[in-house]
C-alpha cells in the first residue's frame, strides 16, 4: 500500500487543492444550491453526510486508491466543488 502525496494543481480558472475536513462547510454550501447538475453522482445533502463523504475520500487517499481535491476558483478562493483522480495504479 502506498499513500498518495497531496499536491496543489494551479490553473488560470481553477485550483485543485488537497481535500480536507475544512472543506466540509463550503462543499455543503455548494451542495445546497441547484441540484439539477448532480444527476450522475452522489452529492451529500447534510453536514453529517458531507463529513462522512470527505472522510471516505481521505481514507481512499491514505489507502493509495484516490487523490481527492477541492475545486477552488483562484480569483475568489471560493470552493466550487470536489473531484478526484481515482483508480490510481503504480507502475514499476
Amino acid at each position: 500500500m502506498r499513500t498518495l502525496t497531496p499536491v496543489v494543481l494551479d490553473g488560470r480558472y481553477v485550483r485543485l487543492e488537497p481535500l480536507a475536513l475544512h472543506h466540509v462547510e463550503p462543499l455543503l454550501a455548494v451542495a445546497m444550491g441547484p441540484r439539477a447538475t448532480f444527476g450522475w453522482t452522489f452529492v451529500p445533502d447534510s453536514q453529517a453526510a458531507m463529513v462522512q463523504w470527505v472522510e471516505a475520500a481521505l481514507d481512499a487517499r491514505v489507502a493509495g486508491s484516490a487523490l481527492p481535491f477541492a475545486v477552488v476558483q483562484p480569483a475568489t478562493g471560493t470552493v466550487k466543488g470536489s473531484t478526484r483522480f481515482g483508480n490510481v495504479e503504480f507502475w514499476r
